[in-house]
């Protein structure tokens, strides 16, 4: 029985995610059941598209309530994209809807007005604010991250704020607290950056190192 477990909800990025867990030779397994996802070491929760529905998939399959409880005793829980924005406590996504609420916050949809493209779409900068966990103590920063969204965390307390990015306006690109951390940029996608810090998320939680 792998560490990882890959929570699988329907998520759109469930698969690359996998392959890139299997490029790292990282030991995982995809689930949906929740006694399975409360029991892992490590839960990823992945995804991209609307909230709505990716709240009504984890509610339906019981995980919602899992990974509250996971995130309140501070186990291991890394989202990506979707699922850091799943992580905070609403989304004015599809007329507006409540996350998670493991991190106070919201997400809100870029705004043309500020001269920019919607979706936020490409590499862009990470800017390190604070890395209490040493996630990117052998990462050169700042450094390249691959992005795709049009709606972004915001709100966010700044002891959560781990990485900021600037499109049109600043905004929190990582967060987290303990064991608990949300990436809104593809690692995936990222080339070296995304496989060096999914390396040290592990290494810091796996390994206990």
């Amino acid at each position: 029985m792998s560490d990882v477990v890959i929570v699988d909800y329907g998520g759109g990025n469930l698969g690359s995610v996998a392959k890139l867990f299997s490029s790292l030779e990282i030991g995982f397994e995809i689930a949906t059941d929740a006694q399975r996802v409360a029991s892992a070491k490590v839960v990823v929760l992945p995804g991209q598209g609307a909230i709505a529905q990716a709240m009504h998939q984890l509610k339906s399959l019981g995980l919602d309530l899992v990974l509250q409880e996971r995130a309140a005793q501070n186990r291991p829980l890394l989202g990506i994209c979707l699922g850091m924005q799943l992580m905070v406590d609403w989304s004015d996504e599809d007329g507006g809807h409540p996350g998670l609420g493991i991190f106070p916050g919201k997400v809100v949809k870029f705004s043309p007005e500020l001269g920019i493209k919607v979706p936020h779409m490409g590499w862009n900068q990470l800017e390190l604010v604070q890395d209490p966990e040493g996630y990117f103590s052998q990462i050169p920063m700042p450094a390249f991250a691959y992005f795709a969204h049009s709606y972004t965390v915001t709100d966010v307390a700044p002891e959560l704020v781990i990485t900021t990015t600037f499109y049109g306006v600043s905004f929190p690109s990582i967060i987290g607290r303990g064991a608990v951390m949300g990436i809104q940029p593809h690692p995936e996608k990222s080339g070296d950056l995304g496989r060096q810090l999914i390396k040290a998320y592990l290494k810091r939680w796996v390994a206990g190192e």
